[in-house]
């Protein structure tokens, strides 16, 4: 993940920790408490006591019921959070951005009446919570980044530049199947609570079908397979060997991957590595084929 807050370790590959994928360290933890506090400090959140609410709810747990009760309330926060199961202090921030989180401003004396004058509205708050979230994430090597106050799992760089041009290509209304489909994927593919490669894969490789289908009817293929064997060839409209080829195999692999569409087990195991090579693949297959159906569309008005 790279981010405009990316750190100068990161931008330079001078830190050789891993990608942090199913895990919050305590060094991260201890990151967080920074940033809340700096929010306190500031009168975006009311007080450590409002944290600590937070926490123990998220826990479903009473302060008198923890181990360290009798600690100042910074404190406790960060053994709360350090004793969460790593998911949850995800979640945990989460809520902090949506419920937390408060205007900041100030009292001023108009006659004999106090009013509140606002100096940064909700909005501003939340998003300079959320960049300071992100640049946590980017420093500490996560996999994940805060988008709208909910974590997802991004991709690489060159991946999200796929999906940018897809999701151009798939606002075509003649691919509302696909962009069904890939919206499906994407979901599966960077969602925190519920990531799932194998319905990733399946899901990016439907909406490739799909759009095949829907750009090229006069094909009349009945799959991904059999529209790749019709479309190879060497001319002008033609989908050339070698790329008709990869389309057959991406086609292949989401019928043979390890728990994906028919339950193969000889494809090969799914991990996220994989399942973002698929979706860029698909994200780039669509956009090709859609300037395909353009250059035909163009030549046909000619």
């Amino acid at each position: 993940m790279t981010t405009k807050n990316s750190s100068f370790a990161r931008r330079h590959a001078v830190a050789s920790r891993p990608v942090v994928e199913d895990d919050f360290p305590d060094s991260s933890v201890v990151g967080l408490i920074y940033v809340l506090d700096s929010f306190v400090e500031d009168r975006a959140i009311n007080d450590w006591t409002t944290i600590c609410k937070e926490a123990l709810r998220t826990t479903r747990r009473y302060r008198d019921t923890l181990p360290g009760k009798e600690l100042e309330t910074k404190d406790l926060v960060l053994s709360i959070l350090k004793a969460y199961d790593w998911f949850m202090v995800f979640t945990f921030c989460e809520r902090i951005y949506s419920v937390v989180l408060k205007p900041v401003g100030h009292k001023e004396q108009v006659g004999f009446d106090q009013e509140w004058v606002e100096d940064e509205d909700i909005s501003s708050v939340r998003r300079r919570f959320q960049d300071e979230i992100n640049t946590l994430m980017d420093e500490d090597g996560f996999s994940y980044e805060m988008v709208d106050g909910v974590f997802v799992r991004p991709g690489l760089h060159h991946t999200r530049k796929s999906l940018e041009r897809a999701n151009k290509v798939l606002g075509n209304p003649v691919l509302r199947e696909s962009l069904i489909h890939y919206n499906k994927a994407r979901r599966f593919f960077r969602s925190l609570k519920d990531r799932d490669y194998e319905n990733s894969v399946k899901e990016a490789v439907q909406a490739l079908e799909a759009c095949a289908k829907s750009l090229f009817p006069d094909v009349k293929a009945k799959d991904l397979n059999e529209f790749s064997s019709r479309m190879r060839g060497t001319g002008e409209h033609s989908i050339p060997p070698a790329i008709a080829e990869g389309i057959k195999k991406l086609y292949a692999f989401r019928g043979s991957a390890s728990g994906v569409a028919h339950g193969g087990a000889n494809g090969g195991i799914v991990t996220a590595e994989v399942a973002e090579l698929v979706l860029s693949l698909s994200a780039s297959y669509i956009t090709y084929l859609a300037a395909m159906d353009a250059a035909r569309s163009m030549e046909a008005d000619v």
